[in-house]
């Protein structure tokens, strides 16, 4: 887990820069692992979701947001 200044700096950083990151190359990467660590709680990460749903089309016809989509949906399924 990460301390709370560690999380609101992810945070500054990457508030409005998702979906470009998502879709880029080399900056899908940074979204993916965020998304696959601990590094933000959900409720400190939820700008990181709103993001993503505000421009789910885009991101799911560009091969790299759509794994950053498989990677959300993959995180916020419930297992049985």
């Amino acid at each position: 887990m990460s301390l709370p200044n560690e999380e609101k700096y992810i945070e500054q950083v990457l508030r409005g820069n998702i979906s470009f990151l998502s879709m880029d190359q080399q900056g899908t990467h940074v979204v993916q692992k965020v998304l696959q660590s601990q590094i933000l709680k959900f409720e400190n990460g939820a700008f990181i979701f709103d993001e993503i749903y505000e421009n789910v089309n885009e991101l799911c016809v560009n091969r790299n947001g759509l794994c950053v989509i498989k990677i959300l949906v993959e995180k916020t399924t419930l297992k049985s």
